[in-house]
């Protein structure tokens, strides 16, 4: 009866193992694709930056278009101007050209010529001058076009009868709103994608942990099994039978040893793991948050995460704990330059929660490596918290 109770313990925790081997191997395609989707979106958030660094203001933009639009009415005054001046050299030469005009006039005439002449040289001059700037206000502005188009924006300054400058710059400042909206949804998804490839690392470390605890609990089990046959076909003689009830309180010292051993790694790696929950907290700031303000409220966070992990060192956050932590919080908040009641007592309230999924998570660590004190042999499998089911 023994040895057929010694059997089914023995399937089951090869069972057991080949579980979690494959659950392990499972989550590491997991992390592949957790990471592969993380430096996706770093990259695109670096180009998205970097974008962002190299747009002018708007009054830089609201000059070029002051430039583009001046240019634009001095080349129309030009071509006014050589009109006119084209048309007075067509009648001087119509004058040259009749037999009767009488030598004075004749040399007025020509001379009337030459002036219209090198006006008209001074005019062309003007005006390629104007088509100069224009042209380069112009390059300008597509150059712009193409930075929104790379960073997903259309922008497209309407030249239609009723727009001005103005309008003009107002669609530039919008392109540029559109922008930042589009960054901040881009730096939200890579704090998501930072945090979902933590999350899935931390599993399989724990997994990892737990598949080399059980075949250690196998080879342990192996060698008690053979000691127990050995046993089981010793003569049934009182010197046997002494030799035998030695070689069993051996063999339960060494498995009390090896249980206890088990219990206290795995009562260590549930403190490790709660202490990843406390280092892996990030504050999630609203949708309306700059940049700035999202990277402020981490600043803050991280300057006190020494007293949350020092909080939760005994297992549990209580009240007054989360209360003392928050001023903490506020206080470095302040410091940092983040002063609006509003954002602080948001993120005040961020922090709250996170603390409360923190214990949370500490309790479910807790009661996990807590199960082995119920174990009953060498080689009895606990599932982690994450296992399916």
């Amino acid at each position: 009866m023994i040895m057929i109770d010694h059997n089914l313990d023995d399937k089951i925790r090869r069972r057991d193992l080949e579980v979690a081997q494959k659950e392990f191997m499972d989550y590491g395609r997991q992390l592949d694709t957790a990471v592969q989707n993380r430096d996706r979106l770093q990259d695109k958030d670096f180009d998205m930056k970097f974008i962002q660094g190299q747009m002018p203001s708007l009054q830089e933009v609201e000059r070029l278009f002051q430039q583009q639009f001046k240019a634009q009415e001095r080349i129309n005054a030009s071509n006014r101007k050589l009109k006119k001046v084209k048309d007075n050299i067509e009648k001087n030469e119509s004058i040259l050209k009749d037999p009767f005009t009488k030598i004075n006039k004749y040399k007025r005439t020509e001379n009337e010529i030459s002036k219209l002449q090198a006006e008209q040289q001074r005019i062309l001059a003007a005006r390629d001058a104007a088509q100069s700037e224009g042209n380069a206000a112009t390059i300008r502005i597509d150059e712009l076009r193409d930075l929104f188009r790379q960073s997903g924006v259309n922008f497209e300054p309407s030249y239609q009868k009723g727009t001005d400058v103005t309008s003009r710059t107002g669609e530039y400042q919008k392109a540029l709103e559109d922008q930042n909206s589009k960054a901040k949804e881009l730096a939200d998804k890579l704090a998501d994608a930072r945090e979902e490839a933590g999350r899935i690392g931390d599993i399989m470390g724990a997994y990892e942990r737990n598949i080399v605890d059980q075949e250690r609990s196998i080879r342990t089990q192996d060698r008690l099994n053979s000691a127990n046959i050995d046993l089981f076909n010793k003569r049934a003689d009182k010197k046997e039978a002494q030799e035998a009830k030695k070689a069993q309180e051996k063999l339960e010292k060494e498995r009390d040893r090896e249980l206890k051993k088990l219990q206290r790694e795995q009562q260590k790696d549930a403190k490790d793991a709660s202490r990843t929950f406390v280092q892996g907290l990030l504050m999630k700031t609203g949708k309306r948050s700059s940049p700035q303000q999202s990277d402020l409220a981490n600043k803050a966070l991280d300057a006190i995460r020494k007293n949350i992990e020092a909080a939760a060192a005994d297992g549990n956050i209580d009240e007054a704990e989360m209360r003392e932590l928050g001023k903490l919080y506020v206080a470095k908040l302040q410091e940092l330059g983040l002063a609006t009641k509003r954002a602080v007592n948001g993120l005040k309230e961020e922090l709250t929660q996170g603390l409360k999924e923190i214990n949370a998570q500490i309790d479910a660590i807790g009661k996990w490596a807590n199960t082995t004190q119920r174990q009953k042999r060498p080689g009895g499998i606990v599932n982690l918290p994450y296992r399916k089911r």
